[in-house]
């Protein structure tokens, strides 16, 4: 059976945690298609993250991934959001004709037999919470009856903490150590960054980086760190 895999998030940055999941995705599947957010964040860090620092880290991290991967890897930064961009992959491969401007190749989507999403419970609730009821056949098709649509959340991270091993020193790393790696967050890497310790950024980022890569994205978010950097982009709403 041929699988799709869609891995969709805001990603500010992409890291370990979420790098770990890819690979497991790319274990499953044949192709995997990895959405990327535009959207800025400053709430609940002290790190604002723009929608220029979003592009500059995905074309970064983007260059990297499909350079460990290849062409089994489809990378996007998504026009409205991730969540839209997984229904529309979805619908694209439950309903025949499907002529809608998704932003995706359709008929590679329906070359595929299956879609696995991956992503966190929390993710999977916005999805699942429709299955059983009227939306189903609305937003699924028959994939789920089918058995044809699945959504992965690897409780405990087991899996994908398996995954992640490859990439490091499995003389070094023990099995708690690729656990804690796998379910690094979002908000533990700005943290490190506010506190400008490198050292502890390159832990936390992609193992596919290299130095100066890691070190170019430390930088480029060391921007949305300075205080002043949030204010002159109030003003500039403000002036505007």
């Amino acid at each position: 059976m041929k699988k799709l895999g869609i891995i969709g998030g805001g990603f500010k940055p992409f890291h370990v945690g979420h790098f770990a999941k890819l690979a497991l995705a790319m274990s499953e599947c044949d192709h995997v298609i990895v959405s990327f957010g535009k959207g800025e964040r400053k709430k609940g860090s002290d790190l604002f993250y723009s929608r220029d620092m979003c592009k500059q880290v995905y074309d970064i991290v983007s260059s990297s991934l499909h350079s460990e991967f290849g062409e089994n890897l489809t990378t996007v930064i998504s026009q409205v959001s991730p969540v839209r961009d997984i229904f529309a992959i979805i619908a694209a491969k439950a309903f025949d004709p499907f002529d809608d401007d998704i932003g995706f190749n359709v008929n590679f989507i329906k070359s595929f037999d299956a879609i696995i999403v991956y992503g966190s419970e929390e993710d999977a609730e916005k999805y699942t919470r429709h299955f059983g009821t009227d939306r189903e056949e609305k937003y699924f098709g028959n994939l789920v009856k089918q058995n044809l649509l699945t959504f992965e959340t690897d409780p405990g991270f087991i899996k994908s903490s398996s995954s992640l091993r490859k990439y490091f020193d499995t003389n070094d790393w023990q099995d708690k150590a690729m656990v804690d790696l796998a379910q690094t967050r979002g908000s533990e890497v700005r943290a490190v960054v506010v506190d400008n310790s490198l050292d502890e950024f390159y832990q936390v980022m992609i193992p596919v980086l290299n130095d100066e890569q890691i070190e170019k994205i430390f930088a480029i978010l060391k921007e949305g760190a300075n205080e002043n950097a949030w204010c002159t982009y109030i003003f500039s709403r403000w002036r505007s």
